[in-house]
């Protein structure tokens, strides 16, 4: 009797440990999916626009380029909340590339650059005001 008492015991330990054994399996690969999730958003290559609008309000415009093309990479849609960052990027570029033509002398790609600049202004829609710091900024007169 006390042979099969303790068989009984022996099973219901291994079953116990066994469901145990599942329980915490399953509880790690739940952890595990949670901790690929939040890696992959923390480390996103996509930005909010709260990221930009901090850039933009930081004077950052060098930032705002990068980050539009990095999106642009991406193929990120260009239209939306971030399209008008988007627009500040660009303006902010062909800001940088106008001064340098000018400064070289090399009026023919200042033109092109300036004309860019315009189309950009254009779809800056509400931040088209950044033009102007950003012009203050590169020490240019908008063209």
């Amino acid at each position: 009797m006390r042979n099969r008492w303790e068989e009984i015991v022996k099973d219901t330990r291994r079953l116990i440990l066994d469901i145990v054994i599942a329980v915490l399996a399953f509880g790690a690969v739940i952890a595990l999916l949670f901790a690929i999730s939040s890696y992959r958003e923390v480390y996103a290559d996509s930005y909010s626009v709260d990221s930009y609008y901090y850039y933009m309000e930081e004077g950052n415009y060098p930032r705002l380029v990068e980050l539009y093309y990095g999106e642009r990479d991406r193929q990120e849609p260009k239209d939306g909340e971030k399209k008008e960052f988007y627009a500040v990027a660009r303006y902010y570029e062909a800001a940088s590339y106008y001064k340098m033509y000018q400064e070289n002398g090399d009026t023919e790609r200042a033109k092109e650059q300036a004309e860019k600049m315009e189309a950009a202004r254009q779809e800056m829609g509400t931040l088209s005001g950044e033009a102007e710091n950003i012009c203050r900024q590169l020490e240019i007169q908008a063209p």
